[in-house]
């Protein structure tokens, strides 16, 4: 509400979740399980040539695999099973199964991809956009 009183960009139905900060951290030490899981499901699609095969590499991998309403992998030595689903659109069961058998990715919109460096820039272009909202909103008193 107070966005649009001072006329500011407003992001309108966000589809995912940005990185936490200590995934992001993990990332740039290169110690993600995520981004660990993510490469190995990438090249385990390269190599296999159906679903059943990408399972068994997935498991050469040394990861535990269980299958339900989504698709899950652990790691060795993890405690909880991570959802695929969770690691992006690229992902989903469906999509790796699309991914192994060559068939179209599907694309996101880049208004679903939301996260603080994406808002910052856009907060950044909007200020220079429309100074006066945000000199407006400098008089605003904040609680």
């Amino acid at each position: 509400m107070l966005c649009k009183e001072y006329n500011l960009s407003i992001i309108e139905n966000p589809k995912e979740k940005g990185k936490s900060h200590y995934e992001h951290s993990l990332d740039k030490k290169g110690q993600s399980w995520k981004s660990l899981l993510r490469q190995n499901i990438d090249r385990c699609i390269i190599k296999a040539r159906d679903w059943d095969e990408f399972l068994l590499l997935m498991q050469r991998e040394k990861y535990e695999i269980k299958s339900g309403k989504y698709i899950s992998f652990r790691a060795e030595g993890q405690e909880r099973f991570t959802r695929s689903k969770t690691l992006g659109a690229d992902y989903t069961e469906e999509q790796i199964r699309n991914r192994i058998t060559g068939g179209k990715r599907i694309e996101i919109e880049s208004t679903q991809r939301v996260s603080l460096i994406i808002d910052i820039e856009n907060a950044m272009k909007e200020r220079q956009r429309n100074p006066e909202a945000y000199k407006r909103l400098q008089s605003f008193p904040m609680c």
